[in-house]
């Protein structure tokens, strides 16, 4: 488990669903292919699902994303590439896992070689950018339409070295027999988590509700270790949304759990009060 903060030294994009990626550096003052102390990035494969919305996440397109966070003059390199459909809009948003926010700017379609690349005036962060990438608060999305009017989406957080996430659909709990509940409701959960701190921030979208009222959403680990976190109506007015006051921490204990794949996400209702609904949160995806 990785305790010790670094300055911001690497980033990675998480699953552009499903996706490959694949990140180089090179020194800016030789071609030795030498790492440079300021140019920092890294190599990940993966085919995790982050697309909150299932019904959007039907296609069969991946990505290859080669990313560098340049320190000294906080700018931001990269290009996405896509095999399979080729997208018509590729932005970056502000958000975290499991949250869709805002777009903060657009990629740039070079229609030469068929990747999408950041713009020149947009590689340059604000601190406000920086603070969300190192909150693992910025994500990519590319959009596509087959052409019959079947719009999809993909998507990949961006993850600082601290900052793992871990993601998993909402499924029918288990009754006192051990057979699943009956249920209409279903979703997407996500949580992100500060390896260092224990900082946490979990959202939990609703594609459909269960029959009854929500009476409460808890994330818990399965060994009892750790004491109960709650999950509160996010009051949005499209979706029903859940999410942690930004205040929650893990001890020490909780992050080990966490990492290990230990937490799930128990939903209760009116018609189920042990729990209707139930995301098992798989080990942790981070930066390495």
């Amino acid at each position: 488990m990785r305790v010790q903060r670094k300055t911001l030294k690497s980033i990675l994009i998480v699953a552009l669903f499903p996706l490959i990626l694949t990140a180089c550096i090179h020194s800016d003052d030789d071609d030795d292919h030498d790492d440079s102390p300021h140019e920092h990035a890294v190599n990940f494969d993966l085919d995790q699902h982050q697309v909150v919305n299932l019904d959007a996440a039907n296609t069969n397109s991946t990505g290859e994303a080669s990313l560098e966070f340049h320190q000294d003059e906080n700018e931001l390199h990269g290009a996405v590439t896509f095999t399979g459909d080729t997208p018509y809009e590729v932005h970056v948003h502000v958000g975290y896992a499991g949250q869709d926010g805002e777009k903060l700017y657009d990629l740039t379609d070079d229609d030469a070689d068929g990747s999408w690349t950041i713009p020149e005036d947009e590689e340059v962060l604000s601190q406000s950018d920086i603070a969300d990438l190192e909150a693992g608060r910025l994500y990519i999305n590319a959009h596509f339409d087959d052409g019959s009017g079947n719009l999809s989406t993909i998507r990949g957080q961006i993850l600082v070295h601290e900052i793992g996430i871990a993601t998993a659909r909402l499924s029918a709990a288990n009754d006192d027999t051990g057979n699943p509940i009956t249920t209409t409701g279903g979703g997407f959960a996500a949580l992100t988590m500060d390896e260092e701190t224990g900082a946490i921030k979990s959202f939990v979208t609703f594609s459909s509700t269960p029959a009854t009222d929500i009476t409460g959403m808890h994330i818990h680990d399965s060994e009892e270790k750790i004491g109960i976190i709650t999950l509160t109506d996010t009051n949005d007015s499209n979706n029903v949304i859940y999410s942690t006051d930004s205040a929650e921490t893990l001890d020490a204990v909780g992050i080990d759990q966490a990492l290990h794949g230990k937490l799930y996400i128990n939903v209760h209702t009116d018609d189920n009060p042990n729990g209707e609904l139930i995301a098992e949160l798989p080990v942790m995806t981070h930066g390495h």
